[in-house]
């Protein structure tokens, strides 16, 4: 499943160096689909609807049109998902500016 992963990384980029190498690392270092997070793309998402604002950022809720990951098929050598799967999101104000120790 690493391996999937580490290909993959040439793929994607969250625009900040310390976020995606956070991400790399916690997929190179899970031992299950269930413990590996991702980056997803803004456009991944739909129906979006908007929570509350607090001190760091601003909460929406929205369907992930993908879905997470839940098997691996082994026949096609990627992950099943779960499509249409609701989630809180969080955007961060200024997140174009966070560090490691974030």
């Amino acid at each position: 499943m690493s391996n999937h992963f580490q290909q993959n990384f040439k793929n994607w980029t969250s625009g900040n160096h310390d976020v995606d190498e956070f991400i790399q690392k916690a997929q190179l270092n899970a031992k299950s689909y269930k413990q590996a997070i991702e980056w997803i793309e803004y456009d991944k998402f739909e129906d979006f609807e908007y929570l509350a604002k607090g001190g760091f950022g601003t909460t929406f809720k929205a369907v992930w049109k993908g879905g997470h990951m839940y098997q691996w098929n082994y026949d096609y050598n990627k992950f099943i998902r779960d499509a249409k799967k609701k989630v809180a999101l969080k955007y961060l104000h200024n997140s174009q500016n966070i560090t490691a120790d974030f």
